[in-house]
């Protein structure tokens, strides 16, 4: 039986989805009872036709509804959920709940007596119905259908009776109920809800009952902008509890596509209704979150005072191209901006300013054009002075030399002491000294031992005004030579000339000096 119920699925399938596109949402939560009364003029279904002497529908002899003349009828509906009530005793499900003794003017007996041949049937589309006859009262979970008593006790009001179509003046009671319910669809729901990013997993749930237990099937259909994307049938699952159907996997899923999952219960007889989630957008993923690379984190000795600032190359979910924004500050929650560039195409920046000396703080984040991806942790670096020149020519060399006879390096021969500057801010050559002469017959701070700044014409190497240009004695005491060398590239480069003087009563032989520069921050 299952093997074709699966058959006939397939057909009803296809009919179920067609109305789910035309119908955004089908929420069903309980199932309809039948409902039977008198009626002179019946709305609904008329399964049975009655009349008394005067007309009316108590103590009354019944007619077939192929017949349908009398004035009264047995009328019910089971259509508060679209089911609707028939009397064709070969429809599916159909219960036969009277017999006649002739299709009119007729007496009518229980439905598990076999006197009558004539066979007055109720069906339920959707159910399988069946009837019995109670004494007092229906059971709980059946309808009343219709009271009778016999006109011979000897019946025991079971046959040769006649109708109340009241259902209220005779003991004996026809009683119908559903020997199968079909189970009801309670919730259809997607994980995200509203949703999803992406790179995201989207995942389908169904939950339905039975009220017969037993196991349930679902059959579900994703919907990918309002057309039908893929289907499938679980496997058996335990009814009441939400079950997850099928998932859709990043790949499966494109941005700014929306989904919806329908889901019907079946429990190997019947099927439930349709019932969708709700619907769910797929939306840009953001680029991931970025990782900083240099300055390090937390330097605390950093120089560069143009630093270029690195992270690591950013990703993104749905391929889009990406760009940079970078945020530099002197607080930690960006209140000033000592830099904010966006639309950077490479994963670096270069200051655009030199910075001053102090403590900064950097992130950087990434845009796919459309969303921005989570700040990079904020990462911190101290800007400190550093002071570093170095000595090209370390020692200059003089020929041989006549008492009284003076020669100095202006002409580059023999070439001056060189210096180069490294460091990161301005630095003063404050304190040149020698601790002993350089000659047996003269003393330091005499003419016979000079030194000087030599001039490059105001261009911005350092600041001549406050510098010596011209000869000074070397002498054992602090003494500034040059005033705020510079630091950048091309005006950083310095000469420091030197002048020498052989005494006149000097005694022959070789002569050495030492002098010592000490630089500092200007």
């Amino acid at each position: 039986m299952r093997q074709n119920k699966d058959k006939l699925t397939k057909a009803f399938f296809t009919m179920e989805i067609l109305i789910l596109l035309a119908i955004a949402f089908i929420a069903t939560n309980t199932y309809a009872t039948i409902s039977c009364a008198p009626s002179a003029s019946c709305s609904d279904t008329a399964i049975l036709y009655v009349k008394n002497d005067t007309g009316g529908y108590e103590n009354a002899h019944a007619q077939n509804v192929s017949i349908g003349t009398y004035a009264y009828s047995i009328c019910c509906n089971a259509d508060s959920i679209g089911e609707t009530v028939g009397t064709g005793c070969s429809d599916f499900g159909a219960a036969t709940f009277l017999r006649l003794a002739d299709t009119t003017n007729s007496h009518v007996e229980v439905p598990s007596l076999s006197n009558y041949a004539n066979t007055a049937c109720i069906s339920v589309t959707n159910r399988i119905l069946a009837c019995n006859n109670y004494s007092g009262s229906c059971p709980a979970q059946t309808y009343c259908i219709a009271s009778i008593a016999s006109s011979e006790l000897a019946d025991n009001n079971l046959t040769n009776a006649h109708v109340d179509a009241s259902c209220s003046e005779y003991d004996m009671k026809i009683c119908c109920s559903y020997s199968n319910s079909p189970p009801i669809m309670n919730t259809t729901r997607t994980s995200p809800d509203g949703t999803v990013f992406t790179h995201q997993t989207l995942a389908g749930y169904c939950n339905a009952t039975d009220a017969d237990g037993g196991n349930i099937y679902y059959h579900y259909v994703w919907f990918k902008n309002d057309s039908n994307d893929n289907s499938g049938t679980t496997g058996a699952t335990t009814e009441g509890i939400e079950y997850n159907v099928d998932d859709l996997t990043s790949g499966e899923t494109a941005k700014n596509e929306l989904w919806i999952l329908g889901c019907l219960a079946d429990d190997g007889t019947f099927n439930s209704s349709w019932m969708n989630s709700s619907t769910v957008s797929v939306i840009n993923t953001p680029p991931e979150k970025i990782s900083l690379d240099y300055p390090n984190e937390d330097d605390q000795t950093f120089i560069n005072r143009t630093p270029r600032f690195n992270w690591t190359q950013g990703s993104d979910n749905d391929t889009d191209s990406i760009t940079y924004q970078i945020e530099v500050s002197t607080y930690y929650n960006f209140s000033d901006s000592i830099e904010n560039q966006t639309g950077l195409g490479n994963n670096y920046f270069d200051a655009s300013n030199e910075l001053a000396f102090n403590t900064y703080f950097w992130r950087v984040r990434a845009t796919d054009g459309e969303t921005y991806g989570d700040w990079s942790d904020i990462w911190n670096f101290t800007l400190v002075e550093y002071i570093s020149v170095d000595l090209q020519t370390t020692t200059i060399s003089w020929g041989g030399y006549q008492p009284g006879s003076s020669n100095d390096t202006t002409d580059d021969n023999p070439a001056p002491f060189d210096f180069i500057s490294s460091s990161n801010t301005y630095a003063d050559l404050w304190n040149t000294t020698a601790n002993e002469t350089l000659w047996d017959n003269a003393a330091l701070d005499t003419e016979y031992w000079k030194i000087k700044a030599r001039s490059t014409g105001s261009d911005g190497t350092f600041n001549e005004t406050g510098s010596n240009t011209s000869w000074i004695n070397v002498s054992s005491y602090q003494q500034d030579v040059i005033k705020y060398l510079n630091y950048s590239h091309g005006k950083r480069n310095v000469d420091v000339d030197v002048e020498v003087t052989v005494p006149f009563a000097e005694p022959v032989g070789d002569k050495t000096g030492y002098l010592t520069f000490v630089w500092e921050a200007s």
